[in-house]
């Protein structure tokens, strides 16, 4: 599995890659901020790629699941907080490799103890 940060999740479903992307690592996980940011807020606008994603979270290709209060509050205090703290809290918890586009995710990633 590989935990999916929201620009990821956003692009690779524009692109068309997203459902090859997650089974070729065994499924997608993202947290709930995520969800609420790629799905929920994309479908109030209108984005297509935001009923795409919804479609692969309801077949369970992609899994919404709550990262650690804990393991967020410690990622939060490195620097990193909201949809990209989650994920890091997450792939932290989970030992799953990272997707993510975030700067200083990638910049912190060896204090951030994660794979991306």
């Amino acid at each position: 599995m590989i935990v999916l940060d929201a620009m990821v999740l956003i692009h690779l479903s524009k692109i068309g890659l997203l459902e090859a992307a997650v089974e070729l690592h065994g499924g997608g996980l993202i947290p709930a901020k995520v969800y609420a940011e790629a799905v929920e807020r994309g479908k109030r606008e209108g984005h297509a790629d935001a009923q795409y994603i919804e479609e692969l979270v309801r077949t369970r290709k992609i899994r919404v699941k709550k990262a650690g209060a804990k393991t967020t509050e410690i990622v939060e205090r490195i620097g990193v907080r909201g949809g990209e703290g989650e994920c890091v809290a997450l792939a932290k918890q989970t030992g799953f490799a990272l997707a993510t586009d975030d700067d200083t995710v990638r910049a912190k990633k060896e204090r951030l103890q994660v794979t991306l």
